[in-house]
């Protein structure tokens, strides 16, 4: 898709630039719903910065309170290229499906496509030993195929009643180094709960074994609200060093300090990933 970036250090470019000041502490329990925080109503799209999240004041980025939540750290000797902080992700308690971190939207999924049919790529810089972080959407009102639908009514499943279910994507594992993860083109999108499918998308089954592109996916859930996106470290993944930064969303960056950049040095050092011409 074609995505729009501020040329030159304009006073538009200086306004996408977002400080998270007076936001909701260390990462908790998810508020409630409505805010799009710093997206101002649209994911991904033309409005392009960079807005800096910091213990103090995260914003609308917060953790389900079954899932332990992932920590804003001083970065290290290997995270030089990452300012003053990263995002790390603690042991998770053998109760709680992982460590994460998402930011709460509540927009309908299909706001994730271009006028072009395309989705917003994701991306965010990464680093583990071994298994990596997994991007996750976080959705209600899926599809939910007759099986799907009884199965989980009969169980009493959790979150039946919304519809909720988890879109996910995975990169490659890593050996130490910072890596870039890019949805860019990615047909590795799967899902947590079985979808129907359409007259063109036959039903595609829960579980990494049975992945589709994120525009199928979302063609599959035409009335789903997406409430939140982020990372989450699985219970499975014993990784213990893994950490992410620059969370990139269309051209729309969250980057994780341990503190805020201060009025001016910072602020220079931005301009140039603002600045730059139309791709």
């Amino acid at each position: 898709m074609s995505v729009k970036k501020f040329a030159g250090a304009s006073a538009a470019g200086i306004a996408s630039v977002v400080l998270v000041l007076g936001g909701a502490g260390v990462a908790g329990a998810l508020p409630g719903a409505g805010s799009l925080g710093s997206l101002t109503g649209s994911v991904g799209g033309d409005q392009c910065g960079t807005t800096v999240v910091t213990p103090e004041a995260m914003g609308d980025w917060a953790t389900p309170r079954d899932e332990t939540p992932a920590a804003i750290v001083a970065a290290g000797a290997n995270d030089a290229d990452f300012g003053n902080g990263v995002l790390t992700f603690p042991e998770d308690s053998a109760e709680k499906p992982g460590t994460s971190l998402y930011n709460e939207v509540k927009i309908p999924l299909s706001d994730l496509l271009d006028d072009e049919g395309k989705a917003e790529v994701f991306q965010f810089d990464y680093t583990t030993s071994g298994q990596a972080p997994a991007l996750q959407l976080r959705i209600v009102g899926a599809n939910y195929n007759e099986s799907m639908a009884e199965s989980d009514a009969a169980s009493g499943a959790k979150h039946f009643e919304s519809g909720f279910a988890t879109i996910v994507w995975s990169p490659a594992a890593a050996d130490g180094s910072w890596k870039k993860a890019d949805t860019t083109g990615s047909d590795q999108f799967w899902v947590t709960r079985s979808i129907d499918g359409t007259e063109t998308l036959p039903e595609l089954n829960r579980g990494p074994g049975n992945m589709d592109t994120l525009e199928n996916i979302i063609a599959r859930n035409p009335d789903a609200t997406l409430i939140g996106y982020g990372v989450q470290q699985t219970r499975e993944n014993d990784s213990t060093d893994v950490k992410v930064d620059n969370f990139t969303i269309g051209c729309q960056v969250t980057d994780f300090e341990v503190t805020a950049p201060g009025p001016f040095g910072s602020l220079a050092g931005l301009f140039g990933s603002v600045g730059s011409s139309e791709q």
